[in-house]
């Protein structure tokens, strides 16, 4: 299953028309152990740091930095590139924007995006699917669409990959610091939390995020 998109989108003269949409959670995180992995076809195992050659630094990692953001987060990500010396395109602005920006100064075609089924607005998503009409287009790449929120902390276990330690303290579903908070269905007797990895019901994932409420003007 991996392997088809390895050969289709991982050619090493085409990495410079890609990028790697990276913003510190658990399933970017996934992401970039899979296409370090798909890139050195495994040779990497056991290294902690991508070589100065690899032609993984031909891919451009992009990083949406916003004032909201856990300085847990930026952390993670500043640690993470530097370890595996690769070098991340930090965009302060929108979403939308920052694509906008690349379109216009890169010949990025496509972007690895660690989207799963359950996210918002993933339901209707393919493994390779085009930016929504209005955006600026690239072909998004989804290699863990399928993967369940069990799947993802299995892999990071099992290959004893480092994460976010906000995990640690019972953040399921990590967006900015206004808009989100511990699981409550991770909450122990003593008002601490249980690890992530320990959620039962995957349909809460995303209950420890805050639903902004819209000013009436």
């Amino acid at each position: 299953r991996m392997d088809g998109w390895m050969d289709g989108w991982m050619d090493l003269p085409r990495l410079d028309k890609l990028a790697f949409a990276f913003n510190g959670g658990k399933d970017s995180t996934v992401l970039l152990y899979l296409l370090l992995w798909a890139v050195d076809r495994g040779s990497w195992a056991g290294r902690r740091e991508v070589d100065a050659e690899s032609p993984l630094r031909k891919m451009k990692v992009i990083y949406f930095k916003h004032a909201d953001a856990f300085d847990e987060v930026d952390d993670f990500v500043t640690e993470t590139c530097t370890k595996f010396n690769l070098e991340a395109v930090v965009y302060e602005c929108g979403f939308k924007e920052g694509l906008r920006h690349m379109r216009q100064t890169t010949n990025v075609q496509g972007i690895f995006m660690g989207t799963r089924r359950g996210d918002p607005h993933a339901s209707d998503l393919d493994f390779y699917s085009p930016t929504t009409e209005g955006w600026p287009h690239f072909i998004r790449i989804n290699p863990i669409l399928e993967w369940t929120y069990s799947d993802v902390w299995k892999y990071l276990h099992l290959f004893e990959i480092p994460y976010c330690h906000l995990y640690n303290s019972g953040y399921t579903s990590i967006g900015g610091k206004h808009d989100t908070q511990p699981n409550p269905a991770l909450k122990q007797e003593n008002s601490d939390f249980h690890h992530a990895a320990l959620l039962l019901d995957e349909a809460l994932e995303r209950a420890g995020r805050i639903e902004r409420r819209r000013s009436h003007q």
